[in-house]
Formats: structure tokens, C-alpha cells, sequence
């Protein structure tokens, strides 16, 4: 079902002397605002976020795709890989939501993927900001282990059942997690996720999770 909309459009960010570019949508009547994130850069123009955040709207949740780095920055690769930095973005744009008068009503849930999830749980253990829950897609919790036994924010990972290295990543960051965590492999899927039918599951799981935690 189509939800009647608030607000529709690009929006600007700033953060460590940069401007980030970022899509803000807010259905009527939202409660929570996804965050999405990734390492690289490109948040906005992501086709597997674009994809699950328009199923999440149509349940009433707000939306915020945000790129996290520059186009300068994205044609300096190691700028991609430096969690530290990204943490600092993350922690920046989820400030600004806090404090946006049109978002700042919203309790404040993250998708991230890749290294951006190290960066999301960083950004969490590491920076006063309140964030219900995190869904992580082919993350590599296991890049941030020391600030793990920090995080109290509920937790779901999701990684293909094929895709052993990120498995293995995934189960060896388990037991270091204080909050609620889940863990769902994906049967069938390819390490992109780029399949509809795939990333429709991503988008189902994610859901109940943000519903449940937000």
C-alpha cells in the first residue's frame, strides 16, 4: 500500500568541512528513519538500497540514502576502506537527524553493508547517538571486535550461505556482541545481491526487524 508522503528531495549534510549529498523521504505518519549506508560512497545511488528502501516506505518508514564520501574522495580508494573516517560520516548524519526538524521525531535505525557496518558499529560505541537497531548486509562486524562488547543496539547480519569467507567473518564476531543479534544466511544468493527476488527477502527481513526495534 502507497503511503501519502511528507517530504521528497535531495538534502545536504555538512561534515569534517565536506557536504554530503543525500534522498530523504518521509512517508505520513513515520515513527523511524533508516539510515543507509556503505563504504563506498554512494549511498544514494546504490540500486540493493534504492531497492529496500522503497519497500521499507511502503510499511511508513522515513528513508535517508546518503553518499558518505565525495566524488573526490570515491576516486581515492583508500578513503573507501578507512572505517575511522566513515564512522566520523556516520556519526555526523545521524546527528543531523536528530536535530532536522523534520527527523528529528524519529528514532533512528540503520541499514549498512560491507566495511560501513565496522563504521556504523564504531560510530555507536565511539559517539553519543541513539540508534534502535542496525541491519547489516555482508558486513564485517569482526572489523570493529573492540568495540563490539559496547554495542547494545539490537543487531541483524545478513550474509549468503555460499559466500564462506563472509560467514566466517559473521560467526567469529557472534560471540562478542553484548546486544541481541541474529544472524539470517541467504540461500541462492550471490555475493552482490543484485537479484529482485533476493534483495525482496533482504527487504522482508529488514523490516520485521526495524518494526520489532523501532
Amino acid at each position: 500500500m502507497e503511503r501519502e508522503i511528507d517530504f521528497n528531495d535531495s538534502i545536504h549534510i555538512s561534515s569534517q568541512q565536506s557536504v554530503l549529498g543525500g534522498t530523504l523521504m518521509i512517508p505520513k505518519n513515520s515513527h523511524a528513519l533508516i539510515i543507509f549506508v556503505d563504504d563506498q560512497g554512494k549511498g544514494q545511488h546504490d540500486s540493493r538500497n534504492v531497492h529496500v528502501a522503497q519497500i521499507l516506505q511502503r510499511e511508513g518508514f522515513a528513508t535517508l540514502l546518503v553518499d558518505l564520501l565525495t566524488s573526490d574522495e570515491v576516486a581515492n580508494q583508500p578513503n573507501t576502506l578507512n572505517i575511522n573516517h566513515l564512522a566520523e560520516r556516520i556519526g555526523d548524519v545521524c546527528k543531523w537527524a536528530s536535530l532536522n526538524p523534520q527527523t528529528e521525531h524519529l528514532n533512528i535505525g540503520v541499514f549498512g553493508y560491507n566495511t560501513g557496518v565496522a563504521a556504523v558499529l564504531k560510530a555507536v560505541s565511539l559517539q553519543e547517538i541513539n540508534i534502535y537497531a542496525i541491519v547489516s548486509l555482508n558486513g564485517r562486524p569482526d572489523l570493529a571486535m573492540e568495540e563490539l562488547k559496547k554495542i547494545r543496539t539490537p543487531l541483524l547480519l545478513i550474509a549468503g550461505h555460499k559466500d564462506n569467507p563472509m560467514v566466517t567473518f559473521n560467526e567469529k564476531a557472534l560471540p562478542h556482541i553484548q546486544a541481541e543479534t541474529k544472524l539470517e544466511l541467504l540461500q541462492d544468493s550471490d555475493k552482490n545481491f543484485l537479484e529482485p527476488v533476493i534483495l525482496d527477502k533482504i527487504a522482508t527481513m529488514s523490516k520485521e526487524w526495524f518494526i520489532r526495534h523501532t
